[in-house]
């Protein structure tokens, strides 16, 4: 059955999770720097300039593309409203030099497209399309002439850029940083115009030096905000709505005050052996630890409005509640957000200056109206991770609370008082034949306790222990060889033996046992900033459909699939048109910058409802490893640099998505896949209280605040085990700790010939290899042989998948 629709009509879900995607554009974009009150915009005539004004991107390359609608440009949104815009002709201008470029890229495309066998043009194209990701709008110089005839004392320069999966960013001009016709440009309009407005149009972070020299008055994160971000800019510039949007990643001055710039990724040429020696230190952590001023600090973010906080602490038995009282003190209506930090004092263990414990946000606050805010933090999420005795540990020592609306405005409120050592929580002890050097900062323990104080002691702690999880799967079986097949995922057959699989979904399982056993097949789609399907294609006798317009199409006719670069064919036989609208929602940084949960569980939900509409099973997002570092090429699709933030992000989407039975999501990448260079060989080296203190928090609370039905393992070995055939990572802390008891599945073709071993992946716990093959099949059946697959594990791994597609299935006709 097709669940596309047949018209071309905008449909009511299409307009709700188009105000949604609005409204999480407004949120999530950030105002650093409004000088002498430049904002909002009080000039009606406004001179916009930069290619990003007419090609701004709607998010990042890969799988977190979407294929929506329609995406406003700036300028028309500009055009839309009350604003004069004042410098047509050089848009005009730089609209002409950009198509000029385009088709040359276009016609490069197609004719290195043409030149290969039909099943390889999907992966070169993808491949190549990553290559021209340091492409950016061709720019063009601002002259005398073009301030004279805008006729205004306001000008916007819209920088923009794009990155995706498969290539990290480099720091060179043109992506980290700034061209120099990039530089002349913004600095001429400094200099020309009395209000001189910034906007970065960028998945992560930018090097703007520039600030250093040049006195621009006002510079926005605009971010990468989906597919209604235009018309979310403009109404923050000309104050219709306010900006609340926070950074959930620091920006540095300079790269290179980055203690491990000099060997991530490619940039010490060597892109196998990763070692994260900053341990904890990651993000804020580090440039607290090591004193060093960075250029935007995680949680800076400006307001048209003022607000007062007023907060308060108590303690009962082990949860620590903190009410704050928010107050909005100027006229313009706005929404404020509260953080909550520890700082650790006399505790003998070596910790960060601060951490995040919390943070809420209010409701919009007109002049004069205040609400009261809770943050709820239980005792033991402030225990560090012992390595020698693998447990956590609440240490003897003070632990000082401090609130405010950025890391620069707290204020310390009162201390929670540990007496004497107490384990939290007993695990099982990681892998740990990598033995990490890590950088160590000079700790000031001097301080004086702040009133009043509470005192914790063992009765008040939680303390869990570690146990083999008791899984409540279905007593069924099967044949070897149907095992095997249902543990192997399949690039999505358009249609197959039981039923039409969404066209642009990039996987399945197995669906030819569904007459022996009932098994249907499960639709897999990517999804972190909406679902990623095809927005048009054709129902053929066996089933038709394209990517988009760069993507060739494919024609199945029967067991073979037809390769046409940007051409519609013709063929006896057509039915019809369908269309699968999708919403691109802000990219899950913007998405982090709400810090709204509520918004998030809502974005949650309409992802959801598009699910169902267009018949897809799960969703293969969120995604949440930590921005380590700003070239990461999928910063974009990860949260946050803190592991508080993505978790509880996370699992608030995992909520909106599930809250329909039949849907599920995956949380990936599971874990350490903090860069892109060489990501499948990459051996991430990490000492132990690292990874779990930071670069696998964030997955434990997802588990714990969501249940996930399913998580991704990454590519990346972590010290010398790819992540998918680590029995200590997927049994023992993700099941056997955490109590998971969903799929865990591969990435896709990480299972390959001098990578991970199929039998090797069941063996640790994974599920589903995704994506299987002929080889795949018949290495695990010689395994199965030979012993070397437990066939308990692949039993195992069978019942669970047999188990989630009949809880997503059931009761569907």
């Amino acid at each position: 059955m097709i669940k596309a629709q047949r018209s071309k009509e905008v449909s009511k879900l299409e307009i709700e999770n188009g105000l949604l995607a609005k409204q999480v554009a407004v949120e999530g974009m950030v105002l650093l720097k409004n000088k002498n009150n430049c904002l909002p915009i009080k000039n009606k005539n406004v001179a916009l300039y930069g290619p990003g004004s007419m090609y701004a991107f709607k998010g990042g390359s890969g799988s977190g593309e979407v294929h929506n609608r329609k995406t406003t440009s700036i300028y028309e949104a500009f055009k839309n409203s009350e604003i004069n815009i004042t410098s047509d002709l050089y848009l005009m201008d730089l609209i002409l030099d950009n198509d000029r470029a385009d088709k040359e890229n276009t016609e490069n495309l197609k004719k290195i497209a043409k030149s290969c066998k039909w099943y390889k043009v999907a992966d070169t194209v993808f491949h190549m399309m990553n290559d021209f990701n340091e492409l950016i709008a061709v720019g063009k110089k601002i002259d005398e002439k073009d301030v004279k005839l805008s006729d205004t004392d306001t000008a916007i320069y819209v920088v923009t850029r794009q990155a995706g999966e498969g290539k990290d960013r480099k720091n060179i001009k043109g992506d980290y940083q700034l061209t120099d016709l990039e530089e002349e440009n913004i600095e001429f309009m400094a200099n020309h115009y009395k209000n001189s407005i910034l906007v970065i149009n960028c998945g992560s972070s930018m090097d703007l030096s520039i600030l250093d020299r040049v006195d621009i008055k006002a510079v926005i994160y605009m971010g990468q905000a989906g597919q209604n971000q235009a018309e979310a800019l403009v109404d923050l510039l000309l104050g219709k709505e306010n900006f609340s949007g926070k950074l959930a990643a620091t920006w540095p001055k300079k790269l290179e005050d980055l203690m491990i710039d000099k060997t991530w990724s490619d940039h010490d040429n060597d892109t196998v052996n990763e070692s994260y020696y900053d341990g904890i230190y990651v993000g804020y952590r580090y440039y607290d630890a090591f004193k060093v001023e960075p250029r935007f600090r995680f949680g800076d973010g400006l307001s048209y409005s003022e607000f007062a906080i007023e907060s308060k602490l108590s303690l009962s038995r082990n949860r620590i509640s903190i009410y704050s009282s928010v107050k909005n003190l100027t006229k313009h209506p706005g929404k404020h957000t509260v953080f909550a930090f520890v700082s650790y004092k006399n505790t003998k263990v070596e910790r960060e200056e601060k951490a995040l414990i919390g943070f809420t946000k209010t409701k919009v606050l007109e002049k004069g109206c205040e609400e009261l805010l809770n943050i709820n933090v239980k005792v033991e999420d402030l225990a560090y991770y012992n390595e020698e005795k693998a447990c956590f540990i609440l240490a003897k020592g003070d632990y000082i609370i401090s609130v405010g609306n950025s890391m620069t405005s707290l204020k310390e409120i009162g201390t929670i008082r540990v007496e004497k050592d107490i384990v939290c929580e007993k695990c099982y002890k990681f892998n740990k034949e990598n033995t990490v050097k890590e950088i160590k900062p000079t700790i000031d323990n001097s301080y004086k306790p702040v009133e009043p104080i509470f005192i914790v002691n063992k009765e008040v702690v939680n303390q869990t222990e570690y146990k083999e999880l008791e899984e409540y799967l279905p007593d069924v079986t099967a044949k070897d060889k149907d095992m095997i097949k249902l543990v192997q995922g399949l690039y999505p057959l358009v249609r197959n033996t039981n039923g039409f699989i969404t066209p642009g979904a990039v996987g399945q399982t197995e669906s030819k046992l569904y007459k022996k056993y009932g098994i249907k097949a499960l639709c897999l789609a990517d999804g972190a900033q909406g679902l990623r399907i095809c927005q048009n294609f054709y129902a053929y006798k066996h089933g038709g459909f394209r990517s988009d317009k760069i993507i060739p199409w494919y024609i199945c006719r029967g067991s073979k699939i037809y390769a046409f670069f940007n051409k519609l064919v013709s063929f006896k036989g057509f039915r019809h048109e369908y269309f699968q609208y999708c919403t691109a929602f802000p990219t899950e940084i913007v998405c982090a910058q709400t810090f709204n949960l509520k918004l998030m569980e809502s974005v949650g939900e309409g992802i959801g409802k598009e699910m169902i509409k267009y018949g897809v099973d799960i969703l293969l997002a969120p995604a949440l490893n930590i921005q380590k570092h700003p070239l990461c090429g999928r910063n974009f699709e990860y949260y946050s640099e803190d592991p508080l933030v993505s978790g509880l992000m996370t699992a608030a989407v995992t909520n909106g998505v599930q809250k329909d039975n039949h849907l599920a999501v995956t949380i990936k990448h599971f874990a350490c896949n903090n860069q892109e260079e060489n990501r499948m060989k990459s051996n991430s080296m990490v000492n132990e209280r690292a990874l779990r203190e930071i670069y696998i928090r964030g997955f434990k609370i997802a588990v714990k605040e969501s249940h996930p039905k399913s998580i991704m393992t990454s590519y990346n070995l972590i010290n010398g085990v790819y992540s998918n055939s680590s029995y200590d990572l997927v049994t023992n802390i993700l099941r056997n700790e955490w109590g998971f008891d969903g799929v865990v599945m591969t990435d896709w073709c990480s299972v390959d010939e001098g990578q991970a071993i199929g039998y090797e992946t069941i063996n640790a716990g994974n599920d589903l290899i995704m994506l299987g093959s002929g080889k795949i099949k018949k290495d695990l059946t010689e395994a199965l042989k030979t012993g070397k697959l437990d066939k308990n594990k692949l039993l195992t791994s069978y019942r669970r998948i047999y188990k989630l597609e009949r809880d997503l299935h059931s009761g569907l006709k």
